[in-house]
């Protein structure tokens, strides 16, 4: 349980920042900030896939892997996260009416962010 909560830690505060960010009209009251929460939720992610694949090292499941495959792993959990958050808000907005992909370009500018986050993040794992 321990581990879990290590590896979802980041993850679940920028969710929870962006509940609030969502619950209190920041999002309307300045659109700006989308594009940075969307950055922080790929480096959030990327802090997750770091700790799993630490996690999964530690029990034996994986060794050291190079830098161009762990960098590749942590890019497809961002990837991942970064398509089912927008699959979220797609049938939110079909099924809420909700209006939360305003259209196209916000939808991959959101993506883009996201996946960033996870390279800044991949690059700066690398280096320290």
């Amino acid at each position: 349980m321990n581990s879990l909560f290590h590896i979802l830690k980041f993850p679940a505060l920028v969710l929870f920042v962006n509940i609030v960010f969502e619950a209190k009209g920041i999002y309307y009251a300045l659109p700006w900030v989308d594009m940075p929460m969307h950055f922080l939720g790929g480096v959030s992610i990327g802090f997750a896939g770091i700790a799993f694949l630490a996690f999964l090292r530690t029990r034996g499941f994986v060794s050291e892997m190079p830098f161009l495959l762990h960098a590749f792993l942590i890019m497809s959990f961002v990837g991942l996260a970064a398509v089912s958050w927008e699959l979220w808000e797609f049938a939110a907005d079909f099924m809420f009416n909700k209006h939360l992909q305003i259209d196209l370009f916000d939808t991959m500018g959101d993506m883009f962010f996201g996946f960033l986050g996870g390279f800044v993040l991949s690059i700066l794992h690398r280096i320290r």
